[in-house]
C-alpha cells in the first residue's frame, strides 16, 4: 500500500535531510505522494521533484508560511507555482530577514559568553546559508560545544521564545499569505490548528478559522503528526460544516523531531492515498463551480 504525506521539511528550512534524502526516505516508507513544505522557502522543491521522478515519488510543490494573526499561525500552500513572481519575491524577502535575524542571535549568544560562530551552525547544513538556519541548529551548536547536555534541553532553555537571545522572525499577515498562495495557483490550509491553540481554546481556533475563511482559506490540516484522534475529529467536523478542504501530513523533520514519522499520525494512522484522491476531487469540484 502507498501512503501520502502533505507536510514535510528539508534542509532548505529546519529539516534534517536534503530534498534528495527526504524523497528517498519517503520512497523507503512507501510514500507515493509527498508535499515539500519548507518554512517560508521554496528552494528545495525543484531538487525534490527531480529526485521524485527517479524513485517513483510524486512531489507536490508546497510551502509553510509563518504568519501573524493575533498569535503565530502557519499557513500551508499546496500545488503552488514556486516561480510565481509575487510568491517568489515574498519568500526571498523572508529568507533575507531570517538571515539577518540569525546573525543578531549569534551576536547575542557571543555577548553572553557562548562562543558560537557562523561556521558552527552552518556545519550541519553543508551547501546552505544563514537564511536556512533555525533554532535547532543553534541548539546543536550549544550541545556540541558542551554548553548544554542535550538537544531538547538546549531547545527548551536556550533558544525558546522566552530566552534572552531569541530574536523573532519577520512574519507576514495571514490574509497576505493566503493571497500569495492563490496568486501562485495553490490552495491555502491552516496547518496544525491544535498546535497553535490548545484543545481548551477550541472556540478561539474556530473563530480564527471563520476569519481565515473570509480571507479565502481553502482548508485545514485535520491530520497532523502530533494531534490526537479527538483533535482530528474536531477539525474534520468543522471542515465538513463549512465545506473546507481536508489535508494531512506528519510535519516530518527527520532526526530533529524523532517522534514524528513519515505519513504517520501520533495515534498510529498512516495517511492513505484515498485522502489525497478525495482532496483532489474536491479541488476539481471547486474549480468547476468557479468556471
Amino acid at each position: 500500500m502507498r501512503y501520502i504525506d502533505l507536510h514535510t521539511h528539508t534542509m532548505a528550512s529546519d529539516g534534517a535531510l536534503t530534498p534528495t534524502e527526504l524523497v528517498r526516505h519517503a520512497a523507503s516508507a512507501q510514500v507515493g505522494v509527498l508535499a515539500v513544505t519548507d518554512h517560508d522557502a521554496v528552494t528545495g522543491v525543484d531538487e525534490a521533484i527531480a529526485e521524485g521522478e527517479k524513485c517513483g515519488v510524486s512531489v507536490i510543490p508546497g510551502v509553510e508560511i509563518s504568519v501573524t494573526h493575533g498569535r503565530e499561525l502557519h499557513i500551508l500552500g499546496l500545488y503552488i507555482d514556486i516561480k510565481q513572481p509575487d510568491l517568489a519575491a515574498a519568500m526571498e524577502n523572508l529568507q533575507s530577514e531570517r538571515a539577518a535575524r540569525n546573525y543578531k542571535m549569534l551576536e547575542l549568544f557571543n555577548a553572553q559568553g557562548f562562543k558560537i560562530s557562523e561556521e558552527d551552525v552552518l556545519k550541519y547544513k553543508p551547501g546552505y546559508g544563514m537564511d536556512t538556519i533555525g533554532r535547532v541548529h543553534f541548539a546543536r551548536a550549544l550541545v556540541e560545544k558542551a554548553y548544554c547536555g542535550d538537544l531538547q534541553t538546549a531547545l527548551r532553555d536556550y533558544v525558546a521564545d522566552t530566552s534572552n537571545v531569541y530574536v523573532p522572525r519577520e512574519r507576514i499577515g495571514a490574509q497576505t499569505a493566503i493571497e500569495l498562495i492563490h496568486k501562485a495557483g495553490g490552495y491555502a490550509f491552516l496547518a496544525h490548528g491544535f498546535r497553535s491553540f490548545s484543545e481548551a481554546e477550541a472556540d478561539a481556533l474556530y473563530a480564527t478559522l471563520d476569519t481565515l475563511r473570509e480571507f479565502g482559506l481553502d482548508g485545514a490540516e485535520c491530520y497532523h503528526g502530533r494531534q490526537t484522534v479527538h483533535q482530528t475529529e474536531l477539525l474534520l467536523r468543522y471542515c465538513e460544516q463549512h465545506e473546507l478542504l481536508v489535508s494531512g501530513g506528519s510535519d516530518f523533520h527527520g532526526e530533529y523531531k524523532p517522534d514524528v514519522h513519515m505519513a504517520t499520525m501520533a495515534y498510529g494512522l498512516k495517511l492513505p492515498i484515498a485522502l489525497l484522491q478525495k482532496l483532489n476531487k474536491e479541488i476539481e469540484d471547486k474549480k468547476s463551480k468557479l468556471r
